[in-house]
């Protein structure tokens, strides 16, 4: 029988790398090296990979950006596809653009505005690709990108292929139901929408540019954004509870990992100061939120995911979806507040299999796939554990 390389190698040649590390595929720009990793550029190449993985029972990551993801220090096995298609096709009539799911969406919010075609404004800046933006439920200022979107593409895990309404996604803050089942985005349908001033959108890009710029961390310190999700609306109408806020309030800003650090301006990102590992980043994002716990009474959420070999492994089909997808393993529900049991719910997430946290320190553990977070004991304090 040929072998996993031999196969791989007939179906990409030369494209297939192997031991390639994947700090920089990543923005926090840490994680040991992909045991094969290939930049697919084609749908089609991407559709061959899922296919053959499922066929061997192979782990199976897509990364889009990168931009939300930390790998781990020990890499990962199995294939590791790096979405590269980045397609583009106009549709004046209807004021439609169809682009790759591998789409660089702040090159998208430029191309559109320039245009005259509004509006996207608000996702100016917002870093990864448009398929990881959509299904992952990234926004701004209150938006979401999937308010703009018509369809998509998508590869189901059973390897069908599927042409989706937008409202067939299930979109909301910060994840979808696409995610749930495992569904990859191959190609997103903007629009339709309407005529602005060209001058004026540009006006706009170049304001929330200017003040994320202020709050975000320079190109020599990497990080992957907002690290913790921000709470649900405290009641009907309100906005969001900033996780920053929370976490500037407990005086995380102090804290520091290794190379992590949490960054001076904004409490709720974490930097990379030019040696941090991804177990120095994990380590600060546990210590950011047992303090929030501690002193604020309140459960966070991560916003950004980890990927390593051991989970992985028991999801061969899992997929880190352009940067926001991901296999089928549990997930995370709602932030909450102390006495609040397990928070605001327990969504269904992706691949990494989820973590469980301990509500009463802080404390997080990965997901032992088959074992109910409450079935497991805090290895600090002993008290149940619930789905992070």
């Amino acid at each position: 029988m040929q072998s996993v390389r031999g196969h791989l190698v007939g179906l990409f040649g030369a494209a297939l790398k192997e031991s390639i590390p994947l700090a920089p595929y990543t923005w926090m720009r840490v994680g040991g090296s992909a045991e094969y990793l290939i930049e697919a550029h084609r749908i089609d190449q991407i559709v061959r990979a899922h296919a053959f993985c499922r066929r061997r029972g192979l782990p199976f990551v897509l990364l889009g950006g990168g931009s939300n993801v930390v790998v781990d220090d020990a890499g990962l096995d199995g294939l590791v596809v790096i979405n590269r298609a980045t397609h583009l096709r106009w549709d004046p009539a209807t004021r439609k653009v169809t682009v790759g799911a591998g789409f660089d969406l702040d090159r998208l919010v430029t191309r559109v505005s320039a245009r005259g075609w509004g509006d996207l404004s608000f996702a100016a800046g917002i870093p990864g690709t448009v398929g990881g933006g959509l299904v992952g439920g990234a926004g701004a200022y209150g938006r979401l990108l999937a308010e703009r979107v018509a369809s998509a593409r998508v590869l189901r895990a059973d390897g069908s292929i599927a042409q989706l309404p937008v409202a067939d996604l299930g979109v909301r803050y910060r994840h979808s139901d696409a995610l749930e089942r495992g569904d990859l985005v191959l190609a997103v349908t903007c629009g339709p929408f309407i005529r602005r001033d060209p001058s004026q959108l540009a006006a706009r890009i170049a304001e929330i540019k200017a003040d994320r710029a202020g709050k975000h961390p320079p190109p020599e310190l990497p990080c992957a954004g907002s690290f913790f999700k921000n709470l649900p609306p405290p009641g009907p109408g309100d906005q969001r509870v900033a996780a920053g806020r929370i976490l500037d309030e407990c005086g995380a800003k102090k804290l520091r990992q290794g190379g992590a650090a949490v960054f001076a301006r904004h409490a709720n990102i974490i930097v990379n100061t030019g040696t941090a590992t991804a177990s120095d980043i994990r380590r600060l994002a546990e210590r950011m939120a047992a303090l929030a716990f501690d002193r604020c009474g309140v459960v966070l959420e991560r916003e950004v995911r980890y990927l390593n070999r051991k989970e992985i492994s028991m999801n061969p089909s899992s997929n880190d979806g352009q940067g926001r997808g991901r296999g089928r393993g549990q997930g995370c529900g709602q932030g909450g507040t102390k006495g609040s049991g397990r928070g605001q719910g327990r969504g269904q997430g992706q691949g990494m299999g989820g973590d469980c946290v301990c509500p009463q320190c802080g404390h997080t553990e990965p997901h032992q796939r088959g074992i109910p977070c409450f079935d497991q004991k805090c290895p600090k304090c002993g008290a149940a554990m619930t789905r992070q």
